[in-house]
């Protein structure tokens, strides 16, 4: 079976951090699907990532590559629930990636919404995770000199 994975990102780069929101479906897959099996899938899976470069200060931070005990506690939705991080040919670490996703129990809601606009609780938990790394890397700031 040929899957169609359809995907639409909205990205916010900050200083050694980007935030991603993403909106995914195989709604061409859900066509040939028996009715039963369509009720428990849902329609739209939405997930809030953060791509967190070297130059962040809270970079250092992530300790682990491990799905919930990484070192710090960053606003996502009912936690982490990917955790990767990418490495160069030399085996150093070139970015950590930590996303959730809105597929939890009681977020049955999310699978419906197909635009920003009906997911504003999405997009409002990624300004909150931008605020966070934004707010981390001015409290890391050297001061100002007079």
């Amino acid at each position: 079976m040929d899957i169609h994975t359809e995907k639409t990102t909205w990205y916010h780069k900050g200083a050694g951090y980007t935030v991603e929101v993403a909106v995914w479906s195989n709604l061409k897959d859900r066509e040939a699907m028996p009715q039963n099996m369509l009720d428990a899938i849902p329609e739209y899976h939405w997930n809030v990532y953060v791509h967190i470069f070297p130059k962040h200060p809270l970079f250092g931070m992530v300790v682990k590559e491990e799905l919930f005990d990484y070192g710090i506690d960053l606003p996502l939705h009912w936690g982490s629930s990917y955790h990767k991080w990418d490495y160069d040919a030399t085996g150093a670490v070139i970015a950590k990636h930590i996303g959730s996703d809105y597929a939890h129990c009681y977020d049955e809601r999310f699978g419906k919404y197909k635009t920003k606009e009906q997911a504003f609780e999405v997009f409002r938990d990624a300004d909150e995770l931008i605020e966070f790394f934004e707010i981390r890397k001015a409290e890391a700031a050297p001061p100002l000199a007079h």
